[in-house]
């Protein structure tokens, strides 16, 4: 991800090797325990998956269309729209009656997406997330119309809280302190609790599954200070960024993905 530094830390461009040390080290049960789940379906047939990035190279987008016209992308939108609406698992019935499409068509789909890390289901093959969003709690909350759904990762929850702004409210916590970090949105307007939380910003490998080895790592931190203690404690490589310019960063790769959002916003 190339989101913009936090000026006051300089250029602070580092790596990130995805590896069990680390995600042990992570310290996000909610998400941890979604990324143990996957990683038990993927066991019999994960590979090496070349992701294609998308804007800034952000979240990977997936590419190709089905014979039928309906691509993993429509899958993963529709996906993550219908989550948004029903707030509960969705069903491949659901999904492909949705897509205009059959389950012969819809699964592969499904499927590929789930490889990749861009999609989480069941043991019934009900999806439980999409393109960061999820159905089950994790630690990155955000609430609009007094509603709370959950994302993947902290960097979602930013992108997501700007687009839908008014009033939105973005909660997690800092996993080297557990303070409580909350950031509010008004229209273009961004103001973090504590005013100095950053988001710590690791990159990743082509090769590596969004939501098993990445999201775990991408976590609000109190301060730059705690970023850097939490990075040397755990081992990890990454940026440190501001609030502000992780949410404008995430908001500008989800945008295509999310409008119309599916409250109509």
């Amino acid at each position: 991800m190339r989101s913009t530094l936090d000026g006051a830390q300089g250029s602070r461009r580092t790596m990130i090797r995805t590896t069990p040390r680390l995600f042990a080290g992570a310290a996000v049960a909610g998400t941890a325990a979604i990324a143990a789940f996957v990683a038990g379906r993927r066991a019999g047939y994960r590979s090496a998956i070349r992701l294609d990035s998308v804007d800034h190279g952000d979240r990977p987008r997936s590419g190709g269309d089905a014979d039928d016209g309906i691509s993993p992308r429509a899958v993963e939108r529709q996906s993550f729209r219908l989550l948004y609406r029903m707030r509960r698992p969705v069903s491949s019935e659901e999904l492909a009656d949705a897509l205009g499409s059959t389950l012969d068509v819809v699964q592969p789909l499904v499927a590929e997406l789930e490889k990749r890390g861009h999609l989480v289901r069941d043991g019934d093959d009900q999806v439980l997330g999409a393109a960061g969003l999820s159905v089950v709690p994790t630690p990155h909350v955000f609430v609009t119309n007094a509603e709370p759904r959950w994302t993947w990762c902290a960097w979602d929850a930013l992108g997501i809280g700007l687009l839908l702004s008014k009033g939105t409210v973005v909660r997690s916590h800092c996993p080297q302190t557990g303070t409580p970090i909350e950031v509010r949105f008004r229209g273009r307007r961004i103001a973090s609790t504590p005013r100095n939380a950053v988001l710590l910003m690791p990159e990743r490998s082509t090769s590596c599954v969004t939501v098993e080895e990445w999201c775990p790592l991408v976590n609000l931190m109190v301060n730059a200070d705690k970023a850097r203690g939490y990075m040397e404690a755990h081992g990890i490589s990454a940026r440190i960024v501001r609030v502000s310019d992780a949410a404008y960063d995430s908001a500008r790769s989800y945008r295509p993905l999310l409008r119309p959002l599916p409250n109509g916003s």
